[in-house]
């Protein structure tokens, strides 16, 4: 998929980090989003910037918070002028059943 342009998030656990390691050698641009800081998932972002990605993104956004949501998809846009591939695996867990 060189030439592409993924968003992905939900990329620093789970199934979006195994994801983000898989895409990150097989696409063009890679843009990357988790709730964590920068700093918190700087080597994550290193391991993945090894497979050779030259257009590795990471964006941080806290989905609970509707502002950062907005302000993800304005950085997304001033970074690209299309996204070929969204995938997203952000979520959190459903509340316990109160009966």
């Amino acid at each position: 998929m060189p030439g592409t342009t993924v968003v992905l998030s939900g990329a620093t656990s789970g199934i979006g980090e195994a994801t983000a390691r898989r895409l990150a050698a097989a696409t063009g641009r890679l843009i990357l989003h988790g709730p964590e800081s920068r700093t918190e998932v700087a080597p994550l972002l290193t391991e993945i910037a090894a497979s050779g990605n030259t257009e590795l993104h990471y964006l941080q956004a806290d989905f609970d918070d509707l502002g950062e949501a907005v302000s993800l998809a304005t950085r997304v846009r001033d970074l690209t002028a299309s996204v070929d591939v969204l995938v997203n695996y952000a979520g959190r867990p459903l509340p316990s059943r109160v009966s």
